[in-house]
């Protein structure tokens, strides 16, 4: 049977920011804009946050924000506000992290995240230029190692971010994991529609799970459409006619409100 799991996220998964609107980074295909549309936190008001959104029936939050210079999101002060969570609701927790030691992921291990979303790139060029990260390709799959044993693995790739050859080392060092699923998103706007389709048909061949993340030029149909038919398995916030015409071709949608990073 041919199922694709949509997921709306919305007011019941809601992004929260742990830098507000800021990104020391500004990377050149983000420059801090998807900051915009999350929800400031702080060590001191993120329990509260998350108990109003729980009260009024969230599944779960991101809890996400910008980079510093060493390509790391300043999520350990929120350390002791996630066990409280954890303790005190049943919200899932997804969390993106940027880079990470052995202690702090087994820390974050140990607190409940449910899910870690990590960035992968092995274009050293791309590291350089567009991330404005001095670090080796490596450091990412020394995050990766760090993060074994935990719930849930999701390394995110943006296509047409870096090369054809750094999407193809992206894919290798995921292979070495023992990760829940693949996250494909797509620069925006988009540069090469079938570079996207093409990663996908690649990333299915790990045998993990492929999903289409919400980072990615919404409202192309033709571009969903393929993507589902090369392999995906989920997809974040698709287009209402997508999911029509793919019901027409036999296809099953399940509907789910939370973060695709949990399929």
């Amino acid at each position: 049977m041919k199922v694709l799991t949509a997921y709306y996220p919305d007011r019941k998964f809601p992004a929260f920011s742990v830098t507000g609107r800021n990104c020391r980074q500004q990377c050149s295909h983000c420059r801090g804009r998807f900051l915009k549309g999350m929800i400031p936190v702080t060590p001191e008001d993120l329990v509260s946050t998350a108990e109003k959104y729980y009260n009024q029936g969230a599944e779960g939050f991101l809890l996400s924000g910008g980079c510093d210079e060493h390509g790391r999101v300043p999520v350990m002060p929120f350390l002791n506000a996630i066990k409280k969570i954890k303790a005190e609701t049943n919200l899932k927790i997804n969390i993106h992290t940027g880079f990470l030691s052995r202690p702090e992921a087994l820390d974050l291990i140990s607190a409940g995240i449910d899910c870690f979303s990590i960035d992968i790139v092995q274009d050293r060029e791309v590291i350089k230029k567009c991330l404005n990260l001095d670090v080796s390709p490596h450091k990412y799959e020394e995050t990766l190692e760090a993060l074994e044993g935990s719930a849930k693995i999701v390394p995110h790739v943006c296509t047409g971010l870096q090369s054809a050859e750094g999407e193809r080392k992206s894919l290798e060092l995921i292979s070495k994991f023992e990760v829940s699923s693949i996250a494909v998103l797509g620069l925006i706007p988009a540069r090469d529609s079938e570079r996207m389709i093409s990663f996908v048909s690649e990333a299915v061949k790990t045998g993990r799970p492929v999903t289409i993340g919400c980072m990615r030029p919404r409202g192309n149909v033709p571009l969903e459409i393929s993507c589902v038919e090369a392999g995906a398995s989920a997809m974040a916030a698709p287009n209402h006619m997508t999911l029509e015409i793919l019901k027409e071709r036999g296809w099953t949608v399940i509907e789910k409100s939370e973060c695709c990073a949990l399929f």
